[in-house]
Protein backbone atom coordinates (compact mmCIF):
# COMPACT_ATOMS: atom_id res chain seq x y z
CA UNK A 1 0.00 0.00 0.00
CA UNK A 2 1.20 3.69 -1.12
CA UNK A 3 0.14 7.12 -0.41
CA UNK A 4 -0.25 9.43 -3.26
CA UNK A 5 2.58 10.93 -4.14
CA UNK A 6 1.56 14.74 -2.87
CA UNK A 7 1.93 12.53 0.84
CA UNK A 8 4.61 13.56 3.01
CA UNK A 9 7.70 10.91 3.18
CA UNK A 10 7.69 10.42 7.16
CA UNK A 11 3.90 8.76 6.37
CA UNK A 12 4.54 7.34 3.12
CA UNK A 13 7.67 5.23 4.96
CA UNK A 14 5.73 3.98 7.47
CA UNK A 15 3.39 2.48 5.51
CA UNK A 16 6.23 1.09 2.86
CA UNK A 17 7.91 0.02 6.45
CA UNK A 18 5.29 -1.67 8.11
CA UNK A 19 2.76 -4.70 6.73
CA UNK A 20 -0.76 -3.97 7.78
CA UNK A 21 -2.78 -6.59 8.26
CA UNK A 22 -6.51 -7.48 7.69
CA UNK A 23 -7.46 -6.02 11.42
CA UNK A 24 -5.22 -3.11 11.60
CA UNK A 25 -5.81 -1.88 7.71
CA UNK A 26 -8.87 -0.37 8.51
CA UNK A 27 -7.53 1.24 12.08
CA UNK A 28 -4.54 2.65 10.39
CA UNK A 29 -6.20 4.49 7.32
CA UNK A 30 -9.79 5.55 9.14
CA UNK A 31 -6.85 7.22 11.78
CA UNK A 32 -5.03 8.88 9.55
CA UNK A 33 -7.52 10.18 6.95
CA UNK A 34 -9.20 11.60 10.18
CA UNK A 35 -6.50 13.36 11.49
CA UNK A 36 -5.75 14.88 7.84
CA UNK A 37 -9.14 16.16 8.29
CA UNK A 38 -8.94 17.79 11.97
CA UNK A 39 -5.29 19.34 10.77
CA UNK A 40 -7.11 21.09 8.00
CA UNK A 41 -4.29 20.14 5.92
CA UNK A 42 -4.30 17.57 3.37
CA UNK A 43 -8.07 16.98 2.43
CA UNK A 44 -6.91 15.22 -0.93
CA UNK A 45 -4.95 13.21 1.41
CA UNK A 46 -7.38 12.37 3.52
CA UNK A 47 -10.08 11.30 0.95
CA UNK A 48 -7.45 8.86 -0.38
CA UNK A 49 -7.08 7.74 2.96
CA UNK A 50 -10.92 7.16 3.58
CA UNK A 51 -10.88 5.54 0.26
CA UNK A 52 -8.79 2.74 1.44
CA UNK A 53 -10.46 2.63 4.84
CA UNK A 54 -13.74 1.91 2.82
CA UNK A 55 -11.68 -0.92 1.03
CA UNK A 56 -10.42 -2.41 4.57
CA UNK A 57 -13.78 -1.85 6.23
CA UNK A 58 -14.65 -5.20 7.87
CA UNK A 59 -18.38 -4.54 8.67
CA UNK A 60 -21.36 -1.92 8.20
CA UNK A 61 -20.06 0.05 10.38
CA UNK A 62 -17.01 0.66 9.57
CA UNK A 63 -18.24 0.85 6.37
CA UNK A 64 -20.37 3.48 7.75
CA UNK A 65 -17.90 5.28 9.55
CA UNK A 66 -14.91 5.70 6.52
CA UNK A 67 -17.92 6.65 4.24
CA UNK A 68 -18.92 9.74 6.46
CA UNK A 69 -14.99 10.95 6.60
CA UNK A 70 -14.99 10.35 3.07
CA UNK A 71 -17.95 12.82 2.62
CA UNK A 72 -16.43 14.93 5.03
CA UNK A 73 -12.92 15.41 2.79
CA UNK A 74 -15.16 15.91 -0.10
CA UNK A 75 -17.06 18.46 1.61
CA UNK A 76 -13.84 20.61 2.27
CA UNK A 77 -12.21 20.36 -1.53
CA UNK A 78 -15.22 21.46 -2.43
CA UNK A 79 -16.93 18.37 -4.04
CA UNK A 80 -19.89 18.89 -3.19
CA UNK A 81 -22.04 16.43 -5.26
CA UNK A 82 -19.88 13.81 -4.42
CA UNK A 83 -20.37 14.92 -0.79
CA UNK A 84 -23.90 14.86 -0.85
CA UNK A 85 -23.36 11.03 -2.36
CA UNK A 86 -21.39 9.83 0.45
CA UNK A 87 -23.55 10.91 2.94
CA UNK A 88 -26.83 9.82 1.21
CA UNK A 89 -25.06 6.20 0.69
CA UNK A 90 -24.95 5.84 4.81
CA UNK A 91 -27.98 7.38 5.13
CA UNK A 92 -29.82 4.67 3.08
CA UNK A 93 -27.63 2.19 4.34
CA UNK A 94 -29.18 2.71 8.13
CA UNK A 95 -32.36 3.68 7.40
CA UNK A 96 -34.24 1.33 9.02
CA UNK A 97 -31.51 0.15 11.40
CA UNK A 98 -32.29 -0.01 14.98
CA UNK A 99 -28.49 -0.08 16.91
CA UNK A 100 -27.75 2.25 19.00
CA UNK A 101 -24.32 2.96 16.88
CA UNK A 102 -25.76 2.28 13.33
CA UNK A 103 -28.39 5.13 14.08
CA UNK A 104 -26.00 7.60 15.29
CA UNK A 105 -23.97 6.98 11.88
CA UNK A 106 -26.96 7.93 9.99
CA UNK A 107 -28.10 10.94 12.26
CA UNK A 108 -24.23 12.50 11.85
CA UNK A 109 -23.89 11.70 8.01
CA UNK A 110 -27.88 13.48 7.86
CA UNK A 111 -25.99 16.39 9.71
CA UNK A 112 -23.33 16.94 7.31
CA UNK A 113 -25.22 16.84 4.40
CA UNK A 114 -27.62 18.97 6.07
CA UNK A 115 -24.17 21.39 6.82
CA UNK A 116 -23.76 20.63 2.75
CA UNK A 117 -26.81 22.34 1.34
CA UNK A 118 -26.62 25.17 3.57
CA UNK A 119 -23.24 26.24 2.66
CA UNK A 120 -24.13 25.91 -1.30
CA UNK A 121 -27.35 27.78 -0.81
CA UNK A 122 -29.68 25.05 -0.93
CA UNK A 123 -32.02 25.93 2.33
CA UNK A 124 -34.82 24.58 1.72
CA UNK A 125 -33.12 21.52 0.64
CA UNK A 126 -31.55 21.56 3.68
CA UNK A 127 -34.51 22.29 6.28
CA UNK A 128 -35.71 18.82 4.32
CA UNK A 129 -32.57 16.54 5.44
CA UNK A 130 -32.50 18.11 9.12
CA UNK A 131 -36.28 17.38 9.71
CA UNK A 132 -35.40 14.18 8.34
CA UNK A 133 -32.82 13.98 11.16
CA UNK A 134 -35.19 14.78 13.78
CA UNK A 135 -37.71 12.24 12.48
CA UNK A 136 -35.01 9.54 12.67
CA UNK A 137 -33.98 10.48 16.30
CA UNK A 138 -37.45 10.51 17.76
CA UNK A 139 -38.31 7.33 16.40
CA UNK A 140 -35.29 6.03 18.62
CA UNK A 141 -34.79 9.08 21.29
CA UNK A 142 -31.90 7.91 22.78
CA UNK A 143 -29.24 9.93 24.88
CA UNK A 144 -26.47 9.71 22.22
CA UNK A 145 -28.89 11.01 19.13
CA UNK A 146 -29.33 14.19 21.52
CA UNK A 147 -25.79 15.81 20.40
CA UNK A 148 -26.86 15.49 16.73
CA UNK A 149 -30.41 16.57 17.79
CA UNK A 150 -29.47 19.86 19.20
CA UNK A 151 -27.32 20.86 15.85
CA UNK A 152 -30.19 20.10 13.45
CA UNK A 153 -31.75 22.31 15.33
CA UNK A 154 -29.74 25.02 15.62
CA UNK A 155 -28.86 24.92 11.63
CA UNK A 156 -32.35 24.07 10.77
CA UNK A 157 -33.28 27.66 12.59
CA UNK A 158 -30.19 29.11 10.65
CA UNK A 159 -31.71 27.97 7.73
CA UNK A 160 -35.04 29.53 8.12
CA UNK A 161 -33.87 32.77 8.74
CA UNK A 162 -31.94 32.53 5.64
CA UNK A 163 -35.40 32.13 3.65
CA UNK A 164 -36.67 35.00 6.20
CA UNK A 165 -39.62 32.60 7.97
CA UNK A 166 -38.21 34.34 11.01
CA UNK A 167 -40.85 33.13 13.37
CA UNK A 168 -40.51 29.38 12.55
CA UNK A 169 -37.01 30.26 13.20
CA UNK A 170 -37.29 31.50 16.34
CA UNK A 171 -39.57 28.34 17.49
CA UNK A 172 -36.46 26.13 16.45
CA UNK A 173 -34.02 28.17 18.21
CA UNK A 174 -36.28 28.00 21.39
CA UNK A 175 -36.51 24.44 21.20
CA UNK A 176 -33.15 23.99 21.49
CA UNK A 177 -33.28 26.00 24.62
CA UNK A 178 -36.26 23.78 25.90
CA UNK A 179 -34.90 20.43 25.33
CA UNK A 180 -31.23 20.93 26.32
CA UNK A 181 -30.80 24.69 28.28
CA UNK A 182 -29.94 22.79 31.49
CA UNK A 183 -27.21 20.34 29.63
CA UNK A 184 -23.64 20.58 30.97
CA UNK A 185 -21.73 19.01 28.21
CA UNK A 186 -19.31 21.05 26.08
CA UNK A 187 -21.06 19.74 22.62
CA UNK A 188 -24.78 20.72 24.42
CA UNK A 189 -23.12 23.70 25.43
CA UNK A 190 -21.86 25.13 22.39
CA UNK A 191 -25.81 24.67 20.60
CA UNK A 192 -27.11 26.10 23.44
CA UNK A 193 -25.06 29.59 22.94
CA UNK A 194 -25.57 29.25 19.39
CA UNK A 195 -29.18 29.16 20.01
CA UNK A 196 -29.31 32.07 22.00
CA UNK A 197 -26.98 34.40 20.04
CA UNK A 198 -29.40 33.20 17.00
CA UNK A 199 -32.54 33.73 18.46
CA UNK A 200 -31.21 37.51 19.79
CA UNK A 201 -30.97 37.56 15.59
CA UNK A 202 -34.62 36.21 14.95
CA UNK A 203 -36.59 38.89 17.48
CA UNK A 204 -34.11 41.43 16.24
CA UNK A 205 -36.07 40.85 12.72
CA UNK A 206 -39.28 41.41 14.36
CA UNK A 207 -38.28 44.36 15.95
CA UNK A 208 -38.89 42.83 19.80
CA UNK A 209 -35.79 44.71 20.82
CA UNK A 210 -35.76 44.35 24.37
CA UNK A 211 -36.33 40.54 24.28
CA UNK A 212 -33.28 40.24 21.92
CA UNK A 213 -31.03 42.61 24.03
CA UNK A 214 -32.08 40.05 26.70
CA UNK A 215 -30.86 36.69 24.49
CA UNK A 216 -27.81 38.86 23.62
CA UNK A 217 -27.12 39.29 27.41
CA UNK A 218 -27.79 35.71 28.43
CA UNK A 219 -24.99 34.21 26.25
CA UNK A 220 -22.69 36.52 28.24
CA UNK A 221 -24.08 36.10 30.92
CA UNK A 222 -24.35 31.74 30.67
CA UNK A 223 -20.74 31.57 29.51
CA UNK A 224 -18.32 34.57 30.75
CA UNK A 225 -15.10 32.65 31.23
CA UNK A 226 -15.60 30.19 29.05
CA UNK A 227 -12.21 29.05 27.46
CA UNK A 228 -13.08 27.11 24.19
CA UNK A 229 -12.54 29.11 20.97
CA UNK A 230 -16.16 28.38 19.88
CA UNK A 231 -17.82 29.57 22.92
CA UNK A 232 -15.44 32.87 22.78
CA UNK A 233 -16.84 33.75 19.36
CA UNK A 234 -20.06 32.76 19.84
CA UNK A 235 -20.01 36.07 23.14
CA UNK A 236 -18.02 37.85 20.89
CA UNK A 237 -21.08 37.37 17.90
CA UNK A 238 -23.83 38.37 20.60
CA UNK A 239 -21.86 41.63 22.18
CA UNK A 240 -21.33 42.63 18.26
CA UNK A 241 -25.20 42.06 17.59
CA UNK A 242 -26.46 43.96 20.78
CA UNK A 243 -23.95 46.81 19.61
CA UNK A 244 -25.85 47.38 16.48
CA UNK A 245 -29.20 47.14 18.20
CA UNK A 246 -28.03 49.72 20.18
CA UNK A 247 -26.84 51.89 16.76
CA UNK A 248 -29.73 51.61 15.79
CA UNK A 249 -31.83 52.50 18.25
CA UNK A 250 -28.72 56.05 18.34
CA UNK A 251 -27.18 54.68 21.69
CA UNK A 252 -23.64 54.83 20.29
CA UNK A 253 -22.03 54.99 23.84
CA UNK A 254 -23.93 51.82 25.08
CA UNK A 255 -23.19 50.46 22.01
CA UNK A 256 -19.59 51.24 22.35
CA UNK A 257 -19.77 49.51 25.57
CA UNK A 258 -20.78 46.40 24.76
CA UNK A 259 -18.01 46.03 22.10
CA UNK A 260 -15.74 46.61 24.64
CA UNK A 261 -16.99 43.45 26.44
CA UNK A 262 -15.33 41.87 23.91
CA UNK A 263 -12.09 43.79 23.87
CA UNK A 264 -11.75 43.14 28.06
CA UNK A 265 -12.86 39.92 27.60
CA UNK A 266 -10.73 38.41 24.93
CA UNK A 267 -7.63 41.24 24.15
CA UNK A 268 -4.94 38.91 25.38
CA UNK A 269 -6.27 35.93 23.55
CA UNK A 270 -4.04 34.00 20.63
CA UNK A 271 -6.60 32.50 19.00
CA UNK A 272 -6.86 34.12 15.37
CA UNK A 273 -10.88 34.05 15.61
CA UNK A 274 -10.50 35.89 18.50
CA UNK A 275 -8.27 38.06 17.86
CA UNK A 276 -10.34 39.11 14.68
CA UNK A 277 -13.29 39.50 16.57
CA UNK A 278 -11.09 41.93 19.08
CA UNK A 279 -9.91 43.62 16.26
CA UNK A 280 -13.62 44.36 14.76
CA UNK A 281 -14.95 45.69 17.54
CA UNK A 282 -12.29 48.01 18.27
CA UNK A 283 -12.63 49.78 14.62
CA UNK A 284 -16.24 49.02 15.73
CA UNK A 285 -16.08 51.56 18.51
CA UNK A 286 -13.35 53.91 16.73
CA UNK A 287 -16.79 54.41 14.15
CA UNK A 288 -19.64 54.49 16.98
CA UNK A 289 -17.45 57.18 18.52
CA UNK A 290 -17.50 59.30 15.50
CA UNK A 291 -20.98 59.26 15.35
CA UNK A 292 -21.03 60.45 18.98
CA UNK A 293 -18.45 63.09 17.84
CA UNK A 294 -15.69 61.79 20.44
CA UNK A 295 -12.74 62.25 18.15
CA UNK A 296 -9.65 61.65 20.71
CA UNK A 297 -12.11 58.44 21.35
CA UNK A 298 -12.71 57.58 18.16
CA UNK A 299 -8.49 57.81 17.25
CA UNK A 300 -7.50 55.86 20.21
CA UNK A 301 -9.92 52.68 18.93
CA UNK A 302 -8.01 52.89 16.02
CA UNK A 303 -4.42 53.59 17.43
CA UNK A 304 -5.13 50.34 19.71
CA UNK A 305 -6.19 48.18 16.26
CA UNK A 306 -2.70 48.82 14.75
CA UNK A 307 -0.59 48.81 17.85
CA UNK A 308 -2.28 45.21 18.61
CA UNK A 309 -1.93 44.09 15.50
CA UNK A 310 -0.16 44.94 12.51
CA UNK A 311 2.74 42.96 12.94
CA UNK A 312 0.31 40.02 12.26
CA UNK A 313 0.35 38.18 9.13
CA UNK A 314 -3.43 36.95 9.29
CA UNK A 315 -5.02 38.31 6.41
CA UNK A 316 -8.39 39.31 7.90
CA UNK A 317 -6.41 41.21 11.33
CA UNK A 318 -3.91 43.08 7.98
CA UNK A 319 -7.39 44.17 6.91
CA UNK A 320 -9.09 45.73 9.82
CA UNK A 321 -4.97 47.65 10.45
CA UNK A 322 -5.47 48.84 6.84
CA UNK A 323 -9.53 49.97 7.71
CA UNK A 324 -8.65 51.19 11.29
CA UNK A 325 -5.78 53.69 9.63
CA UNK A 326 -7.51 54.35 6.86
CA UNK A 327 -10.51 55.31 9.06
CA UNK A 328 -7.30 57.22 11.44
CA UNK A 329 -6.88 59.14 8.31
CA UNK A 330 -10.38 60.54 7.58
CA UNK A 331 -10.49 60.82 11.27
CA UNK A 332 -7.33 63.46 11.31
CA UNK A 333 -8.76 65.10 8.13
CA UNK A 334 -11.82 65.89 9.26
CA UNK A 335 -10.18 67.80 12.21
CA UNK A 336 -7.67 69.99 9.64
CA UNK A 337 -4.77 67.85 10.67
CA UNK A 338 -3.32 67.15 7.27
CA UNK A 339 0.07 66.21 7.93
CA UNK A 340 -0.94 64.00 10.39
CA UNK A 341 -3.36 62.18 7.60
CA UNK A 342 -0.78 62.46 5.35
CA UNK A 343 1.58 60.47 7.88
CA UNK A 344 -0.95 57.83 8.21
CA UNK A 345 -2.01 57.46 4.81
CA UNK A 346 1.80 56.97 4.17
CA UNK A 347 1.50 54.03 6.82
CA UNK A 348 -1.30 52.44 4.62
CA UNK A 349 0.93 53.09 1.37
CA UNK A 350 4.30 51.70 2.65
CA UNK A 351 2.16 48.68 4.87
CA UNK A 352 0.30 47.51 2.52
CA UNK A 353 1.00 49.35 -1.45
CA UNK A 354 2.09 46.00 -2.94
CA UNK A 355 -0.75 43.63 -1.11
CA UNK A 356 -2.20 41.48 -3.96
CA UNK A 357 -5.33 40.81 -1.60
CA UNK A 358 -8.32 42.91 -3.19
CA UNK A 359 -9.66 44.70 0.42
CA UNK A 360 -5.89 45.75 0.79
CA UNK A 361 -5.87 46.94 -2.29
CA UNK A 362 -9.11 49.15 -1.97
CA UNK A 363 -7.60 50.32 1.05
CA UNK A 364 -4.47 51.68 -0.80
CA UNK A 365 -6.42 53.54 -3.02
CA UNK A 366 -8.62 55.25 -0.44
CA UNK A 367 -5.55 56.00 1.62
CA UNK A 368 -3.91 57.48 -1.61
CA UNK A 369 -6.68 59.56 -2.61
CA UNK A 370 -7.41 60.99 0.73
CA UNK A 371 -3.42 61.54 1.12
CA UNK A 372 -3.94 63.89 -2.38
CA UNK A 373 -6.53 65.80 -0.68
CA UNK A 374 -4.86 66.50 2.39
CA UNK A 375 -1.64 67.80 0.19
CA UNK A 376 -4.13 70.19 -1.72
CA UNK A 377 -5.60 71.44 1.58
CA UNK A 378 -2.44 72.04 2.84
CA UNK A 379 -1.32 74.03 -0.87
CA UNK A 380 -4.30 76.04 -0.52
CA UNK A 381 -3.34 77.03 2.85
CA UNK A 382 -1.47 80.89 2.49
CA UNK A 383 2.48 80.36 3.55
CA UNK A 384 2.45 82.35 7.19
CA UNK A 385 4.37 84.46 8.49
CA UNK A 386 7.48 83.12 10.78
CA UNK A 387 5.81 84.00 13.89
CA UNK A 388 2.66 82.30 13.19
CA UNK A 389 4.42 79.29 11.93
CA UNK A 390 4.14 76.89 15.49
CA UNK A 391 0.94 78.44 16.08
CA UNK A 392 -0.67 76.83 12.97
CA UNK A 393 1.52 73.34 13.52
CA UNK A 394 -0.07 73.53 16.96
CA UNK A 395 -3.03 72.91 15.55
CA UNK A 396 -2.19 69.44 14.82
CA UNK A 397 -3.57 66.53 16.59
CA UNK A 398 -0.88 65.80 19.36
CA UNK A 399 1.23 68.59 18.91
CA UNK A 400 0.96 70.54 21.94
CA UNK A 401 4.47 69.72 22.69
CA UNK A 402 5.75 70.12 19.67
Amino acid sequence: MTLPPEHEGSERNTVDSMSIGSEGAFAYWFDLGAALVQTGRGEARAAFCAGKAIRAARSDLEWGRAKTLLGVAETKLGMFEDALASFNAVSKRFLNAMEVDRRILRVGALLEAGGVFSRTGRSIEAIGVYNELLACAARLPLPALQAGVAAALVEKGRALLILHRVEEALAAFEDVMTRFGSYLKADFQIRIAEALVNKGIALTRLRRDAVAESAFDEVMTRFDGAAAVMMREQIAIAMTQKADLLECAGDFAAAATALRVVVSRFGQAKAPEIQRAVAAALVRIGALMRNANGVLEEITAYDEVVSRFRASRDPALREQVAAALAAKGVALYRQNGFLDTIATCNQVIVDYGRAVEPALAAWVRKARKLKEQALERLDAIPTPRSEDLRSLLLRRPGAENW
